[in-house]
């Protein structure tokens, strides 16, 4: 946990917050169905009492705590599946949640022990997706093999970016209707705030 809790990590704001399975998003169900659409892409217009709230990258990064800044160089090409492939007998795509849940409560206290819980936290809090939401990202598999890499790296635009893709999939799924259950994948947590 100090790893965490590290004054340089940006994750810091984020790991003390309690773990629900399901969050409570009435909130953000209303904000999505006062939802100004604009031909600009990755700002959003929320409107609350007749006030419109924007939410961009900016306001995503100053709500989550999370590095806004811009992708470094080469940025799908950080770390390496060494470490995957050694702890998942020499597989490197496919890996679901539940095997990395698995293989963290069967290791004891180690370096990889903490990338497996990087591992985990990345897959079920930064990203996750509603077609198949127990494989892990291959991304998420390789930045973990370096835990400096992955303290620096723009988590902010990152989740923001996919958050962003999410809503405008959702909007184009449900035409501006109502439905009894939806699933919103990915970091929630900021539009949550608003």
């Amino acid at each position: 946990m100090d790893w965490f809790k590290d004054d340089q990590n940006q994750f810091k704001h984020i790991i003390h917050m309690p773990k629900k399975r399901t969050r409570k998003c009435m909130g953000f169900w209303m904000l999505c169905l006062w939802t100004a659409r604009l031909a600009k892409c990755h700002v959003w217009w929320f409107l609350v009492n007749g006030v419109p709230v924007r939410y961009s990258l900016w306001e995503h990064g100053l709500i989550s705590g999370l590095n806004n800044r811009e992708y470094p160089e080469n940025h799908t090409d950080l770390g390496s599946l060494n470490f995957v492939k050694r702890l998942f007998n020499g597989r490197d795509s496919g890996i679901k949640l539940s095997e990395v849940e698995k293989q963290l409560t069967a290791m004891i206290a180690c370096e990889d022990r903490l990338k497996m819980v990087v591992l985990y936290f990345l897959a079920s809090m930064m990203k996750t997706h509603s077609k198949s939401p127990e494989v892990i990202e291959h991304f998420l598999l390789r930045i973990v093999d370096n835990l400096e890499e992955c303290k620096k790296f723009p988590w902010g635009r990152y989740t923001f970016e996919d958050s962003s893709h999410e809503l405008e999939h959702m909007f184009e799924r449900f035409k501006g209707e109502v439905r009894k259950s939806w699933t919103f994948p990915g970091f929630i947590v900021p539009l949550e705030v608003i």
